[in-house]
């Protein structure tokens, strides 16, 4: 299924959401289930379950060019199922013969069937590479479940109603995926990410302690990793952070580095952000997730000591005794 985009509304620069609802059906037309957090080209035939991948597809003349741009965040089971998207117009774009949207890397036995397909024009930061990364939207568009588990949203969040899910783990490697787009990433440039993350148990009775000293084990912490993926071959997984070194039970947790990407991610066919390897049966509630480029005067810690007589007005490293939201929650 294809559908031709107006370019008249497009403006370089410019960002648009899409989104759609879609039902697979095989050679029968009995509906199908899918798996989001299976991934093309990985497993034992590459397409076996796999949702499909919301592409924009490029024409002038005779080159076209596809651009994977969404992904179905979680499925329910024999039913139609969410599949959102978002591109940022380029020079390319708008000089195009044609802009299409378009459903592929799925079974060619398989049908889509797609309904209320839309692209909306939306306020875009220039420095940020996460969409939906305070969940705002209400809905886990653009994250993926990465290797299984289930993903959802809901109160509280860190600094606001939303925040999202990951329960269901019963593997250290279930968590969540974000597709990130590769085409502006510069390997000369130094990148920021940062994320709120709080454990608990499945009940949300207790909360979760992790250990920043540990790599494996049933106390280690959540990691945030690049992944790359090329067809054919085996992905590359590389941690870029980690807890903080004090790692505060019962507190939302800031997760955080300053990194730079390799050239081996930048050129991959696939690069994904991924926060996994707590210990499973443990969830993962994750809120504002940024990768930017940060102003390094003010991110990074003067080297000279300070010569003001003014008080600092630095955090302290003692642990709070007002619990927060979701620690009230927990507490009863």
């Amino acid at each position: 299924m294809t559908q031709d985009l107006n370019k008249d509304c497009f403006v370089e620069g410019e960002k648009f959401t899409v989104s759609a609802k879609i039902l697979l059906l095989d050679q029968n037309d009995t509906i199908l289930d899918c798996d989001a957090s299976a991934v093309w080209g990985v497993g034992t035939d590459g397409m076996s379950g796999i949702c499909p991948t919301m592409s924009l597809r490029i024409t002038s003349g005779s080159i076209t060019e596809d651009i994977d741009i969404g992904s179905v965040p979680d499925t329910i089971s024999q039913q139609w199922n969410n599949i959102f998207g978002h591109f940022v117009v380029t020079a390319d774009m708008a000089k195009a013969d044609l802009v299409s949207i378009y459903f592929r890397k799925v079974d060619k036995d398989i049908s889509i069937v797609v309904d209320n397909l839309s692209a909306t024009k939306v306020e875009s930061s220039e420095s940020l590479l996460v969409n939906n990364g305070d969940f705002s939207a209400g809905d886990a568009r653009y994250y993926n479940a990465y290797g299984g588990g289930r993903i959802t949203i809901g109160a509280p969040g860190y600094d606001d109603d939303l925040s999202m899910m990951i329960t269901n783990r019963i593997s250290e490697e279930y968590g969540t995926s974000h597709a990130l787009d590769s085409k502006h990433l510069l390997t000369t440039e130094v990148y920021k990410i940062s994320c709120q993350i709080f454990l608990t148990n499945e009940d949300f009775t207790d909360a979760f302690y992790c250990d920043p000293t540990v790599t494996s084990g049933d106390t280690r912490c959540p990691t945030i990793s690049l992944r790359t993926q090329n067809i054919g071959s085996v992905f590359m997984t590389r941690v870029i952070a980690s807890s903080p070194a004090i790692f505060q039970p019962g507190e939302w947790n800031t997760f955080m580095s300053l990194f730079q990407f390799l050239e081996v991610e930048v050129q991959a066919d696939s690069l994904y952000l991924i926060i996994n390897n707590a210990p499973k049966d443990v969830v993962m509630v994750i809120d504002n997730v940024e990768i930017y480029k940060p102003n390094l005067a003010s991110d990074l810690p003067s080297s000279l000591p300070s010569t003001s007589l003014k008080p600092s007005l630095s955090p302290s490293l003692i642990p709070s005794l007002h619990p927060t939201a979701l620690n009230s929650t927990i507490q009863g």
